[in-house]
Formats: structure tokens, sequence, C-alpha cells
């Protein structure tokens, strides 16, 4: 019993520990539910236009974005 309770806190000592500094797990959750729900290619082509605008505007502001 007590060897349980001392895994389960290091375990959650040490998940605690990655989510303070990593949102990659955030973000594995949240492009999975857009896919289940089948929202993830609507997502994904309103970032393209929301981005696409970003460019336009700094391009007419005269600087510099980087395009990959």
């Amino acid at each position: 019993m007590l060897h349980i309770r001392c895994h389960r806190l290091t375990s959650s000592q040490f998940e605690n520990a990655l989510r303070r500094h990593n949102h990659m797990g955030l973000m594995h959750s949240l492009l999975k539910l857009l896919a289940k729900t089948n929202k993830l290619d609507a997502a994904k082509e309103g970032a393209k236009t929301k981005m696409t605008e970003r460019r336009e505007k700094a391009k007419a502001k005269g600087e510099a974005m980087d395009e990959d």
C-alpha cells in the first residue's frame, strides 16, 4: 500500500514537472479533440488565413516576416 502511494506521488510529481515546462501534452490533447470532432481541418484553414492576413499587414508596414 505504501509502495503504491509513493509510486503514485513520484509519478504525479514527474508529470507536474513536465506540465510546468512543456505544453506538448496540451497541444496533443487539443489536436486529438479537434480531430475527433472533425474540426481540425477548419481550424487549420482558419490559422492559414489568419497568418496570411498577418503577413500582408506586416508587408504593408514594411516589416519582414519569415515564410515557412
